[in-house]
């Protein structure tokens, strides 16, 4: 079935707008996203509410692009408790799957990868616990200012999770940025690991152009 990220629609307050839209654009389902649906949907009765007229109107719900911030250098305790926050939400609507990202390289203050690779698995194995019991998968999209982007840092950090729910999401647009040359032989790379995709086009130069 075709689907679409909401991230897509963010700057949209209106959910019932963002899915009409999405509905009328051709698609039938959708991942849900930090803005507008996480905060809106604030309270069990109304993600219930939410996951049961979706259905009426026949879109499928599937993913949460869940946009936690992820500081684990300084704000350890408040990056699990927003993923906890996160693992609630994706649990009540029945998303089966969180998208989250290693931190942005602004946000690792210049320590080295290893360090960085470190404390990330200090961070994301309880993540990848409560997800584990929340019957959720674990995905993480490499972006093209963050260390997952280079393959065999990549490779370390799921391999290093240890944990058979977590996995790798591969946006075209994203791998065409950072690894211009190299997209393809990263899928051979990445192998088993990748198991998400965004699909969609890209100049090879613009962050997140994601081109129809």
């Amino acid at each position: 079935m075709p689907r679409i990220n909401g991230v897509s629609f963010h700057q949209n307050p209106s959910i019932e707008s963002v899915c009409r839209k999405v509905l009328d654009s051709g698609f039938d389902g959708i991942e849900v996203s930090r803005p507008p649906f996480f905060e809106k949907l604030t309270t069990s009765e109304t993600r219930e509410r939410f996951k049961t007229w979706a259905g009426e109107q026949g879109l499928s719900l599937y993913g949460f692009d869940c946009w936690v911030d992820v500081l684990p250098y300084t704000e350890m305790q408040t990056t699990l408790e927003g993923f906890r926050g996160a693992v609630e939400f994706a649990q009540e609507l029945d998303l089966g799957m969180i998208i989250s990202h290693d931190p942005w390289m602004h946000d690792n203050g210049g320590r080295n990868p290893s360090e960085c690779l470190a404390v990330n698995l200090e961070l994301f194995r309880p993540v990848a616990e409560m997800c584990a019991e929340a019957g959720l998968s674990l995905v993480f999209e490499p972006h093209p200012d963050t260390h997952s982007m280079k393959d065999s840092w990549c490779i370390d950090f799921i391999d290093g999770l240890e944990s058979e729910n977590v996995g790798v999401l591969y946006d075209c647009c994203h791998y065409g940025v950072g690894q211009p040359d190299t997209y393809i032989q990263a899928i051979e790379a990445l192998g088993n690991r990748i198991r998400h995709l965004h699909f969609s086009d890209s100049d090879a130069k613009t962050y997140a152009m994601h081109l129809p």
